[in-house]
């Protein structure tokens, strides 16, 4: 299981633990035929590796990823400039992601 993991620095002032989330690196799938996991045409979702392209959308999906969940645990932040620190791992830094 690849997973993609936020934290921050604490912040005692502004009760803020420094756990900003964790995300499962999944795709959904829809399911050709039918067999005892699933039903024809059910959705599910499945593990898969880290891209470029998933990387992005999981940092920028609009209610659920990365950037959204900072912007609502540290709220103190809103209208400030986020810096994201990342090492540079092909997805992190491939098709054109910022490093």
């Amino acid at each position: 299981v690849m997973f993609l993991t936020a934290v921050a620095m604490p912040r005692r002032d502004k009760n803020f633990n420094g756990m900003v989330g964790i995300w499962r690196v999944e795709m959904s799938f829809t399911a050709k035929k039918k067999s005892k996991y699933h039903a024809k045409g059910e959705v599910y979702k499945k593990d898969t590796t880290m891209t470029a392209d998933l990387y992005a959308e999981m940092m920028t999906i609009p209610d659920t990823g990365v950037m959204a969940r900072i912007r609502e645990r540290m709220p103190w932040l809103d209208g400030k400039n986020i810096y994201i620190l990342q090492d540079g791992a092909g997805p992190h830094v491939g098709k054109g992601n910022v490093a």
